[in-house]
């Protein structure tokens, strides 16, 4: 679990740079396009919110362990509902039980290591995670990672 963590971690280290040199490239063209600088400052913007989010090294490890499962729990279920919700037609074949098996892997993991999340509300995502006995709650809750602060 703490693996997965750290590597979602490098992952969004990676996707802000990338998109940072993509919207430089896209700024100093000629003409400006209108929506590629928005699109691309966005993914800059989320990744950079959620690495310090999942790093904070003022939490505990087991904290930020619960919100790296949390967030790739999240993920996983919102790339299964993603691809539910398209035509099968459209879809190379395989990729429905593909992004299955993903939910159902990280829903493995999680449990392996001890974390319980569950999902409570309607309509709503409110979690409540626990790892070595400490319960946190919160939409904040969803998002996570391991010991990187070291």
């Amino acid at each position: 679990m703490l693996a997965e963590s750290v590597r979602h971690c490098e992952l969004l280290a990676a996707t802000a740079l990338d998109h940072v040199l993509a919207l430089e490239k896209v700024i100093t063209g000629q003409p400006l396009p209108h929506y590629a600088p928005m699109t691309l400052a966005r993914s800059v913007l989320e990744a950079a919110v959620q690495f310090p989010y999942l790093t904070d090294c003022d939490l505990d490890a087991g904290s930020r362990l619960v919100r790296g499962a949390a967030m790739l729990l999240d993920n996983a279920r919102n790339e299964e509902t993603a691809v539910r919700d398209m035509r099968p037609s459209v879809l190379p074949p395989g990729t429905v039980d593909l992004v299955t098996s993903m939910r159902t892997n990280a829903g493995a993991w999680i449990m392996a290591s001890g974390i319980q999340i569950q999902a409570t509300g309607k309509g709503k995502r409110v979690r409540r995670c626990q790892s070595d006995g400490q319960r946190t709650s919160g939409a904040l809750q969803r998002h996570a990672v391991g010991s990187l602060c070291t």
